[in-house]
């Protein structure tokens, strides 16, 4: 994802089974509900159909994807949250078996909603869940896998339902993928969603690196005519599809984590129209170590485009714009400034 991670396809695909049949039971489980109530702070979700409840559970929180960067966040992301163990640690314990580095990486890049779709049934079907709910708000998409009650857990003026069916016996449980641990303790209340760590490295795997890129260094193109009006920054819409090509590009090249990422564009004007610009990009790493990451072609069509549509909305003519990435508990800041 992002970069094709070869060894998460092929779990996928020998997953595809699992998941399927895991989507249909959930489906026919809560088949015609018209409410959710998903309740944080405990941990649970009920759905229900003209105030009957159809299903009772608990949901643990899988990731979180915030589409304008195309970054993703895992459950264990950050330790400013209560902690508790999780089934979901089967998908970091699966990643580290297995060498997957998307499982494991803090901030695995997404190539879009699709992916993290995917991504998020993946780990439902390897933690053994019951089914993933969405929540969508205007700049993310929030994953929760769904699980049983436990014994411990009562929704006040509810009952729960009745545990469903066992899984067909003919779906293929990965057991030898999976090793979580010790029994899960009771869930915890709070007022904050339930978060947990990933369990202990069986080892130190090898370092994954991207092939290496050529970086271009520069592009030629034509703009329009320079404008008498006040240089100004362009607008966010013609920004974002560049922030978001460079946020995937350091989260590619830095998949530990990056705590800040600037990306340098300088216009230089030539003979009227004719222009030649240059981009790069500068990361923080998360032990503080100033990084050089390679410039892709797709960063460089996006430079160009913002810079053509940017000219054609009568901004005046800039000469260094520069996009400061800042990576936050809650997604990954965009900060734009020009230099005239």
């Amino acid at each position: 994802m992002g970069q094709v991670d070869q060894r998460l396809e092929q779990l996928h695909h020998s997953l595809q089974a699992e998941i399927a049949s895991m989507l249909q039971r959930h489906e026919a489980r809560v088949r015609g509900y018209d409410a959710v109530d998903l309740d944080l702070g405990r941990g649970t979700i009920i759905f229900s159909n003209n105030n009957n409840t159809l299903w009772t559970g608990r949901v643990e929180l899988i990731g979180t994807f915030l589409p304008d960067t195309n970054a993703w966040r895992w459950w264990w992301f950050g330790a400013d949250r209560p902690l508790t163990r999780s089934p979901l640690n089967a998908v970091f314990a699966a990643g580290q078996s297995h060498g997957i580095r998307t499982l494991t990486s803090a901030q695995p890049a997404i190539r879009g909603k699709h992916e993290a779709v995917q991504l998020a049934n993946l780990c439902a079907a390897l933690a053994k869940s019951q089914g993933v709910h969405v929540v969508q708000n205007a700049d993310r998409m929030t994953f929760y896998g769904l699980f049983n009650l436990r014994s411990s857990v009562i929704v006040a003026g509810r009952e729960p339902s009745p545990p469903p069916p066992e899984p067909d016996s003919s779906v293929v449980h990965h057991d030898s993928l999976i090793t979580v641990g010790e029994p899960l303790s009771p869930i915890i209340t709070t007022r904050q969603p339930i978060m947990s760590m990933p369990p202990p490295a069986y080892g130190p795997l090898p370092p994954v690196r991207p092939p290496p890129q050529k970086t271009p260094i520069s592009e030629p193109t034509s703009v329009p005519s320079a404008s008498d009006n006040e240089v100004r920054p362009p607008q966010r819409a013609l920004v974002m599809p560049l922030a978001k090509v460079a946020s995937t590009a350091v989260i590619t090249h830095l998949p530990s984590g990056f705590q800040q990422a600037l990306i340098t564009l300088d216009l230089h004007v030539q003979q009227g129209t004719k222009a030649r610009f240059f981009v790069v990009i500068t990361a923080l790493d998360t032990e503080g170590n100033l990084v050089a990451v390679p410039t892709p072609h797709d960063l460089m069509e996006a430079a160009k485009d913002l810079i053509l549509e940017d000219a054609r909305q009568g901004n005046g003519r800039w000469r260094r714009l520069t996009v400061r990435l800042t990576n936050r508990p809650m997604g990954i800041s965009v900060h734009v400034e020009v230099v005239a």
